[in-house]
């Protein structure tokens, strides 16, 4: 009979669970949708020509635009500024083509009537974007594939830019350069994909949550097991190197990695010595925030390669910052370098091995407090103040699991004294 209870027990648990953990990946879904209705599909852009001299209409034949651009700069498409001569047309389709010096085509966009207005930017972009090894000459077309209600136009420079000029389509020159904006980035699905990483780490901590709360298993067990899940969340959340001083931390704990694997930390000038794959990386302030900063890393983590653990490249920054302890970060940034990890990856071991000392502390903190008293200290560990801590850089984290402990020890030795333990009070009195 108790056999089938406790069964029976478990069951239910593992029910409430599983509902509660499809439940969060459903707000998840709904989060995601509400981000990509508000954010997707928006981009962002470097003006190339800011000259609106002219209106010049489309002709059949189409308009060739060239377009310089540099290595290295992504290119996601472009905006022009249309003109419909004051009318609001009801019926038509513009198309817009882009080939690189080797006449690959790069973009292929339609506008119509419904996103082409009087007066108003236009973007034809692109998912991914071509990013050239070497400085080059794009050439853009532009043509309308049926019919406007009238004449659309878009607008122009008098006069040719250096290098940029505009032509009928096989035709001749016309001496001018249309008003254009080059795409730099562009947000596309990316927020529905950013919130639908969040689902299974923020689905595994309510799992845990429930099953644990609804099995009575001890809070000690409950604190790190749900901490980890959440303290994922926050890698997640928090974009790399956004937190505060998180260039600090990590020139910090890169420089005692260095130093625990027998290399020279720091160049003749006190500058950081770097693996090739981090020297893009590193700087001296705050990182990017937003729908790009997320989107950005997460391509970089996955598609960036890592390099050996040699450094072989200078840096700007100056070794020797940082005054709290880094043990956990730089353990968790060498055993990425010892695996020729990239940098973003790198990033996460350092994040990681903090979160999990913070952890090890809190659990540590809970299983000393006295039992009326377990509750609260379960409660402060797992605010997201201190988990956004423990899942950056931050040598906070550690303090804050230390003085966890601590106090809870102090109250530990304290109830064992009231209990009149001679020993306890000893110690008491020593801590």
């Amino acid at each position: 009979m108790q056999q089938n209870k406790k069964f029976l027990r478990v069951l239910c648990s593992l029910l409430a669970a599983a509902l509660a953990a499809w439940c969060t990946v459903l707000l998840c879904r709904w989060v995601g949708y509400d981000l990509q209705e508000r954010l997707g599909n928006t981009p962002s852009y470097e003006i190339i020509n800011d000259d609106y001299s002219q209106i010049i209409d489309i002709p059949a034949e189409g308009l060739t635009q060239a377009m310089p651009l540099k290595a290295g700069q992504p290119f996601y498409g472009v905006r022009f500024k249309f003109s419909t001569h004051g009318q609001l047309y009801k019926s038509g389709m513009t198309m817009v083509e882009a080939y690189n010096e080797a006449g690959e085509q790069i973009l292929f966009a339609a506008g119509n009537f419904l996103n082409i207005w009087d007066d108003t930017f236009t973007e034809f972009t692109c998912n991914e974007a071509y990013i050239p090894d070497h400085d080059e000459t794009l050439t853009i077309r532009l043509y309308n594939e049926s019919a406007w209600d009238g004449p659309l136009g878009v607008w122009a420079s008098e006069g040719e830019v250096s290098g940029m000029p505009l032509s009928v389509t096989d035709g001749d020159t016309l001496n001018a350069t249309m008003a254009m904006q080059r795409v730099s980035d562009f947000t596309g699905s990316w927020p529905a994909a950013l919130a639908a990483r969040l689902q299974k780490p923020l689905a595994a901590a309510v799992f845990i949550a429930v099953l644990l709360a609804m099995l009575h298993a001890p809070l000690y067990l409950f604190v790190p097991a749900v901490g980890l899940a959440l303290g994922v969340t926050f890698t997640y959340v928090t974009p790399a190197l956004v937190a505060p001083d998180e260039y600090t931390h990590l020139a910090a704990a890169y420089e005692l990695a260095s130093t625990w694997s027998g290399q020279t930390a720091a160049d003749e000038d006190g500058n950081l010595l770097l693996r090739e794959c981090d020297a893009a990386h590193f700087g001296t302030k705050t990182g990017d925030i937003g729908v790009l900063a997320y989107k950005n890393e997460a391509i970089a983590e996955t598609s960036e390669p890592g390099s050996p653990d040699v450094l072989t490249t200078h840096s700007e920054v100056k070794a020797g910052q940082g005054s709290g302890s880094y043990l956990a970060q730089a353990l968790g940034i060498r055993l990425a370098r010892a695996q020729g990890k990239n940098f973003y990856t790198m990033l996460l071991y350092g994040r990681l091995a903090n979160l999990i000392l913070y952890l090890l502390l809190v659990a540590l903190a809970v299983w000393l407090a006295p039992t009326s008293l377990r509750g609260l200290f379960a409660c402060v560990a797992l605010l997201p103040m201190p988990l956004q801590l423990a899942a950056s850089l931050s040598p906070d984290a550690a303090v804050l699991g230390l003085v966890f402990s601590f106090t809870a020890l102090c109250l530990y030795l304290r109830a064992r004294k009231l209990s009149g333990g001679r020993r306890s009070c000893s110690l008491c009195w020593a801590v």
